[in-house]
Formats: structure tokens, sequence, C-alpha cells
């Protein structure tokens, strides 16, 4: 029973990200624990490749793969250190309040757990 409650709490705190898939869920809760990495310092933390890595950050920023409106939850910056097309991987003002409804859910579950 204790794992079916955790998995309730667990899915009530990422109900601000319902209707996304799974691995875009993945993806940008790895970019709000440590934004401002590369895609490919994400593909590697995923172990996934970076190709694949590419397309769920592009969906979850302005445009979709398809060129259909990404979600616009994070942000591409080019990385001024770099010579090639590197580019650092930020949350967006809407992906901070997205990350912030899911904290601000986590919470609340502590909060009725303790109570």
């Amino acid at each position: 029973m204790v794992e079916k409650e955790a998995i309730q709490r667990l899915l009530w705190a990422l109900e601000p990200l319902s209707g996304i898939p799974f691995p875009f869920i993945t993806t940008f809760l790895a970019i709000v624990l440590e934004e401002g990495q590369t895609q490919s310092a994400y593909a590697r933390a995923a172990s996934i490749h970076r190709y694949t890595m590419s397309r769920y950050i592009h969906a979850l920023g302005d445009c979709a793969r398809d060129g259909g409106p990404g979600l616009g939850l994070v942000r591409l910056e080019r990385d001024p250190e770099k010579m090639r097309n590197s580019h650092r991987i930020y949350l967006t003002a809407k992906g901070r309040a997205v990350a912030a409804d899911i904290f601000r859910n986590l919470k609340r579950q502590q909060s009725a757990v303790a109570a």
C-alpha cells in the first residue's frame, strides 16, 4: 500500500506536466535539477543519444520537431565559451513557474504526510 500511495503522490506532484510524454518530463526535471548544461551533458546523464535529447529539448523549447509550437519551458543560449554550435539550456519564466508548481505540490504532500 505504501508504494501505491507514493505513486499517487508523485503523480499528483507532477500534475502540472500532465499530458506531456514521459521522456519530456524526465528531460525537463533534469534541466530543473541542473540548469545551464549542454544537450550533450543531459544526454550523457540520461544515457541516451544526443540526437534524441536534442529532439526532447527542442520540444520543451519554442519549436517542436515538426515545426509546430513547442512547450515553451526551456530556452537555448549559445555558449560564448565554445566556438562550435554549442548551447546551454535554461528554464523560461513558464518553465520556472511549472517547476515551482511541482515543488509546491511536493511540499503540500510532505505537510499532509507529516500531519
